[in-house]
């Protein structure tokens, strides 16, 4: 799958930011684009080391204003230079932070439904899952995990994505959030054609946010490159896992 079709991603990492007066300049030549998504129609090229206004910031990407015209380029492509506001993420994922029920997650992701029932999704009485099978390639599914009807964990999978587009993603993740450390690498078997998967997790960690980054590499005639990124509220999963041991104890 081509990298211009896969830039598309960028869009799984939203946030809610607001901009004050201030200048930047280019780090490099850059593509401007219609909207908040490298899919949408390109506008106009800018050289490295051009001024232009930045507007926020909005799916990973920056909102700019150049001679007059508005439009947005990939995140960090920009050297801002003067009084930029700070970038606050969203305590969760994309539009919906912790805590949010399911009636108002369903309305912002309307074609979300319950999970089917196996393995670890929907099998005990303390997490309900739902499932979005969102119109974006390369994006497998999204599966929104619930507690007590409050969001606390959100599981992005991308299927099959390339051999760029990992670091890509994870460049994106860690310009939003900050650092990410590699916590483990490991190889483990696939299937029973004697082939080898190997994984590498990297985390970013706060008091109110989790986030778990997975590249697996499959070395099939073609390398299949699979990432997976969870968000999670880490203080509901302890008390899930407090509830759990209280069952265990009756």
């Amino acid at each position: 799958m081509k990298k211009s079709i896969l830039l598309f991603l960028l869009l799984s990492f939203a946030l809610a930011m607001t901009a004050q007066q201030s200048t930047a300049v280019t780090t490099r030549s850059v593509m401007v684009y219609e909207g908040a998504n490298p899919m949408s129609k390109r506008l106009f090229e800018i050289p490295a080391g051009t001024s232009v206004k930045p507007m926020g910031r909005d799916a990973g990407m920056h909102k700019i204003e150049f001679q007059g015209r508005i439009g947005y380029i990939i995140g960090g492509n920009l050297d801002v230079q003067s009084n930029f506001s700070s970038i606050q993420p969203i305590i969760g994922y994309d539009k919906v932070s912790w805590g949010t029920t399911y009636g108002v997650v369903e309305l912002t992701y309307p074609r979300i439904y319950l999970a089917p029932a196996g393995g670890d999704i929907n099998t005990d009485r303390f997490v309900r899952t739902y499932r979005d099978n969102p119109d974006l390639r390369g994006v497998r599914f999204r599966d929104f995990d619930f507690f007590q009807n409050k969001l606390f964990r959100v599981h992005v999978s991308y299927m099959d994505i390339g051999s760029e587009m990992p670091s890509v993603i994870l460049a994106s993740l860690t310009n939003v959030y900050g650092k990410f450390d590699e916590i483990e690498e490991f190889n483990e078997d696939v299937g029973t054609f004697f082939i080898r998967k190997t994984s590498r997790i990297y985390r970013y960690y706060n008091k109110n946010l989790t986030i778990i980054f997975r590249h697996s590499i499959t070395p099939l005639q073609v390398a299949r490159h699979d990432v997976s990124v969870t968000y999670v509220d880490e203080t509901i999963v302890k008390q899930i896992e407090s509830e759990k041991k209280k069952i265990d104890l009756w």
